[in-house]
């Protein structure tokens, strides 16, 4: 069965949807721009999580999925645009240190890696410390405070209000991040400080 969502950088939507459907019988086997395809499983006997990898270079985000494949979980990686770019080669403001350029098929093709393990009854959590949380939501937060500035200049700039409004888009989930991030800054000043 295909369904079709695109949920861009709304993780945590993305990860209860995901879960719901396992806990209707359905377990995930593959994704692609908007869609996502599920087998039957038997009721809720799977979990996601999902992680930011867009920072990472082709070769380390593949990595990383292999080290989660080889401790037993099955991963999926998921585009977090809809291919919104100039040509094969981006800027990546994330991208890993002494790297300033990234091909369409790592920072935004396999932005996402979805994460899927059998359930044992424990949360699913690929963060564990507030710590890791912030950076997390950091890591986040950034790309869609670069999308609003840009969007928003763009909107100055031709005087459109379409480019407005995709910049309140961006600056909404932004402050999401943002909030997210600050309440793990918070908790962990408080707890592992």
């Amino acid at each position: 069965m295909k369904k079709i969502r695109f949920y861009s950088g709304l993780i945590n939507l993305q990860i209860k949807w995901l879960d719901k459907m396992s806990d209707k019988g359905y377990r995930l086997v593959g994704t692609g721009k908007l869609w996502y395809e599920f087998e039957p499983c038997g009721p809720s006997e799977y979990r996601y999580a999902i992680d930011y990898v867009g920072d990472k270079s082709r070769t380390q985000a593949k990595e990383y999925a292999d080290f989660l494949e080889d401790l037993g979980y099955r991963t999926y990686f998921k585009n977090i645009n809809l291919n919104l770019d100039l040509g094969d080669l981006v800027w990546e403001k994330l991208a890993g240190k002494g790297d300033f350029f990234a091909d369409r098929a790592t920072a935004l093709d396999r932005a996402l890696l979805i994460v899927e393990k059998k359930n044992d009854g424990k949360p699913f959590e690929l963060h564990t410390t507030y710590e890791d949380k912030a950076l997390f939501y950091r890591k986040l937060m950034i790309p869609y405070l670069l999308l609003f500035l840009l969007f928003a200049a763009l909107g100055l700039y031709t005087k459109m209000w379409g480019w407005f409004a995709a910049a309140a888009v961006f600056f909404f989930v932004c402050i999401v991040y943002l909030a997210d991030y600050l309440k793990m800054k918070k908790y962990s000043s408080l707890t592992e400080g």
